[in-house]
């Protein structure tokens, strides 16, 4: 009982035990989705950044794609960018 049932209390399903466990090379792909967003949304904000605009509006989108990743980004590309940056 000493150390098992010690283990269980901390993990009680059991998991992340034995060999396999550790060292696994693939990536989750939901950590891949979460980069490739990363990396949308700093593009956006450096579109945002050198594109036409006043300080206000570029502010508002930014302000929109930090907190909104996902869907702050989808409305800069569709509504948010000039006629001519598209």
């Amino acid at each position: 009982m000493g150390t098992q049932a010690g283990l269980d209390i901390i993990n009680p399903s059991g998991m992340g035990h034995g060999p396999g466990t550790c060292g696994n090379s693939m990536p989750e792909p939901y950590s891949l989705l979460g980069i490739l967003v990363v990396v949308l949304d700093i593009i956006a904000i450096i579109s945002v950044l050198f594109g036409s605009g006043t300080v206000a509006h570029k502010g508002l989108w930014i302000v929109l794609v930090l907190i909104f990743p996902v869907i702050g980004m989808i409305l800069y590309y569709l509504f948010g960018r000039s006629p001519c940056a598209a």
